[in-house]
C-alpha cells in the first residue's frame, strides 16, 4: 500500500510540472527559432546545416520524416513543434559556442544575469531537460528538490520573457502541491 501512496504522488506532482515545464519548452524554442530566424533565415534548419552537427541534424532529418509520413508540409512552424526539447538545449552545448551562441543563441536570453553566458544557462536548461524526461517516462521524481527544480524552470524562463516567467509562476500548481508557496524572486 506505501507503494502506490508514493507512485501517486509521484504521478500528482509530475502533473504538477506539466504547465511549468510546458511554459518554458515553448518559450525556449520559440526564442531560438526567432534567433536563427534573424541570423540564417525562416528555413534555418537548412540554411544553418554547416553550423547544426550531430546528434541535432539526424533530430532535424527526423523531424522532417515524421511531418512528411503525417502529411504536413515541412514550415519553419512545423519544424519547430516537431523538433524535441532535448533538440533545443543540445544547441546551446559547448560545441555550439562560437558558430551558434556568440552570433544569435544568446540573443535568446536577454534577461538571463549578466554573469550567465552559455555553460550557466546550458546547466540550468539541462536540469531541467532531466526532469522533463523523467516526467514524461512516468519515472520517479519524488528524489529530487521539487522546489528548486520548480524555480530553476521560472528562472529560465525569467531570462527568455519575465512575462513568461509570471504566467508561469501563476498557473503553476506546484507549489500548492509541495505545500508551500514559492516568492523567490526571479
Amino acid at each position: 500500500m506505501a507503494a502506490i501512496k508514493l507512485y501517486v504522488h509521484n504521478t500528482i506532482l509530475s502533473e504538477g510540472f506539466y504547465t511549468p515545464l510546458q511554459g518554458l519548452e515553448i518559450a525556449l524554442r520559440n526564442a531560438l527559432h526567432a534567433q536563427f530566424s534573424n541570423r540564417f533565415g525562416a528555413d534555418w534548419y537548412d540554411a544553418a546545416i554547416k553550423d547544426i552537427r550531430h546528434p541535432q541534424t539526424t533530430m532535424i532529418a527526423r523531424a522532417k520524416t515524421t511531418l512528411r509520413r503525417d502529411r504536413k508540409p515541412i514550415t519553419p512552424s512545423g519544424m519547430v513543434a516537431e523538433l524535441s526539447f532535448g533538440f533545443w538545449v543540445g544547441l546551446l552545448g559547448p560545441d555550439y559556442e562560437v558558430p551558434l551562441w556568440r552570433r544569435c543563441c544568446r540573443h535568446a536570453f536577454p534577461y538571463r544575469p549578466l554573469h550567465h553566458e552559455r555553460k550557466q544557462v546550458l546547466g540550468a536548461l539541462n536540469s531541467v531537460r532531466r526532469l522533463r524526461n523523467r516526467v514524461a517516462h512516468h519515472e520517479p521524481i519524488l528524489h529530487r528538490n521539487l522546489e528548486t527544480d520548480h524555480q530553476t524552470i521560472i528562472n529560465a524562463a525569467s531570462w527568455i520573457c519575465p512575462h513568461t516567467a509570471e504566467w508561469i509562476r501563476a498557473h503553476s500548481r506546484l507549489p500548492g502541491l509541495l505545500g508551500k508557496r514559492t516568492t523567490a524572486p526571479i
